[in-house]
């Protein structure tokens, strides 16, 4: 019972923190905002961009407080100070609302002037102890430790994770161990495997570099011929329906059904569509980047996901991915026609084609298989486990001097892989002359 309250305490408390000081704060700009609506032009223009930068400054400074206060709740005694200093903050936020209100309720033609004053002044005053706090806030964050992070659960998607739950949920109504359920839309994507190109001796130090990379880029682990074989990604089903399935039988088990479709804008000849059945077993990681730059396809910019799998352990692991992707065609293909129910009613429902919304069944279909339970029954901290963020940070926005640094490292990498090829060839022009 009291693990159950000082969890209900927690999240009211978080509630309240929040609330407190964004509202406080929200007030006093539209308080603000209410009297720009009766001054002159000339002093409107410039009351309103030290207003701008006021409300600016206010919701980041929120968040720190916001922060601040909750790690403080938690037992946080580092802390102890700037709660102080957060408290006082608060209390001037609230003091510079009353003033704004009753500068404003009492202007008229005759104070006029002498009100733009005094609230130019008070915005300047509240701007200049935002500033002064600032840095205290950070460096007693940092000093620390503290982080939203840590303070949070590990990022996800809330809206992703209800809709997978709910995709689940229904699907384990409408299971009856007699055949296969489909769990979720039919997701409209294509298809990619790495295809191995065979590597002559000489440029076996540049096929490592460059399956280095791929490996850094994924985190993964490098097969066990990967230096003798180059690695790239080549398109397997330029359209594939594809779905999470829960298969027929008294446990939880699920696999990921890719079926290719042939609607797809190109020309094939009388050849029968492929399948592609992934069990979610021995899915060993999976990868997912907002950017096609992951597979390294010139020209996309699609998200990607990417799925690590070995079906026995030791086994070299295969890598697919699937992409986003539009396509033209409005008519229904064959390939959803099935031999497994639909767990809604609507059987043709319009495809999907939202990877992040796939990575989030497959990710609850896993935990489920793995604890043989639903995942409402599942608890917090396993959870938690399985909601752990893959994705690839080398996408995140750069700066300009990160960029650069990055270039420049690029353009050394290519230097040295120039300079081993170089190496290598005059190597054996020596041996050729012998």
């Amino acid at each position: 019972m009291d693990d159950i309250l000082a969890k209900a305490s927690s999240q009211a408390m978080s509630f309240a923190i929040r609330s407190g000081i964004s509202l406080a704060s929200g007030f006093a700009i539209k308080t603000v905002a209410r009297f720009l609506d009766k001054i002159p032009p000339a002093e409107k223009k410039r009351i309103e961009a030290a207003n701008a930068r006021l409300h600016q400054k206010t919701k980041i400074v929120a968040t720190a407080i916001d922060l601040v206060r909750l790690e403080a709740a938690r037992g946080h005694s580092a802390l102890e100070a700037t709660v102080d200093l957060v408290a006082d903050l608060s209390d001037q936020i609230a003091r510079f609302d009353e003033n704004i209100v009753r500068l404003v309720d009492a202007m008229n033609n005759s104070n006029q002037k002498a009100t733009i004053v005094q609230v130019e002044r008070a915005i300047g005053e509240l701007l200049a102890e935002i500033n002064d706090a600032i840095p205290l806030l950070n460096l007693s964050l940092v000093a620390c430790g503290a982080n939203l992070e840590a303070a949070r659960a590990p990022r996800f998607s809330p809206g992703r994770l209800l809709q997978a739950a709910a995709h689940l949920e229904a699907c384990d109504r409408h299971f009856d161990g007699a055949r296969d359920v489909a769990a979720g839309p039919a997701f409209d994507l294509t298809m990619y495997t790495v295809f191995y190109r065979a590597k002559s001796a000489e440029n076996a130090k540049e096929t490592k570099m460059e399956t280095k990379q791929l490996e850094t880029k994924m985190e993964t682990k490098s097969s066990p011929n990967s230096e003798s074989v180059g690695l790239t990604w080549k398109e397997e089903y330029a359209r594939a329906s594809v779905r999470l399935v829960r298969r027929r039988g008294d446990a939880r088990a699920y696999e990921i059904v890719a079926a290719e479709d042939f609607d797809d804008g190109r020309y094939h000849e009388d050849e029968p569509a492929r399948q592609r059945n992934i069990a979610v077993a021995h899915i060993r990681r999976q990868f997912f980047s907002a950017s096609g730059r992951l597979l390294r396809l010139e020209g996309s910019n699609s998200p990607v996901l990417i799925f690590k799998v070995a079906a026995a352990a030791g086994a070299p692991p295969e890598y697919i991915a699937f992409g986003e992707a539009r396509f033209d065609s409005d008519s229904d293909s064959d390939s959803d026609s099935s031999d497994y129910e639909d767990a809604h009613d609507t059987v043709r429902a319009e495809r999907s084609t939202t990877l992040s919304l796939l990575q989030y069944l497959v990710r609850l279909a896993a935990l489920q298989e793995n604890e043989q339970m639903s995942v409402l029954d599942i608890t917090d901290e396993k959870l938690a486990l399985y909601l752990h963020d893959e994705t690839d940070g080398s996408f995140y926005p750069k700066t300009s001097a990160e960029r650069a640094s990055a270039a420049a490292a690029g353009r050394a990498q290519n230097s040295a892989l120039q300079l081993d090829s170089n190496i290598a060839r005059l190597k054996n022009l020596s041996l050729g002359r012998d």
